[in-house]
């Protein structure tokens, strides 16, 4: 099972990075699990321990280059194999429009990418749209 982290953030890419995590698991049930973004940070036993145990992968799903996501997950010990910069990955500004979706077809299927990508080689390298 893949652990998969948005930010959720404050913004469209924020919000885009929650709703493209949840596609991807409506297409990919059993496959994908969603890792929740404010349990880890503030070190809620349970959620830790789920982070630890139950995922064999992670993916952090940035929407800016904060990169929110990555941090929460390495503030438990936890090192995404990929963190996608949503901004990057879907071309797409961020702004405080958190019902702006433009471009969020294109970042389920860049989330998808990246768990086929782990699933397949357990580690994917760096590329125009990952970002480590």
């Amino acid at each position: 099972m893949i652990g998969v982290m948005p930010c959720s953030g404050a913004c469209n890419v924020g919000q885009m990075s929650a709703k493209a995590v949840v596609e991807a698991i409506q297409r990919r049930p059993g496959e994908i699990a969603f890792v929740c973004a404010l349990g880890l940070p503030l070190q809620i036993p349970g959620i830790v321990k789920k982070a630890h145990e139950n995922y064999t992968h992670h993916i952090a799903v940035n929407g800016c280059n904060v990169s929110c996501a990555t941090k929460a997950l390495q503030s438990v010990g936890v090192e995404p194999e990929v963190s996608l910069l949503v901004t990057e990955a879907s071309c797409i500004e961020k702004n405080e429009d958190l019902t702006d979706e433009s471009g969020l077809p294109a970042l389920v299927e860049s989330v998808l990418a990246a768990v086929d990508g782990v699933g397949a080689a357990g580690r994917v390298e760096e590329d125009v749209n990952l970002v480590r």
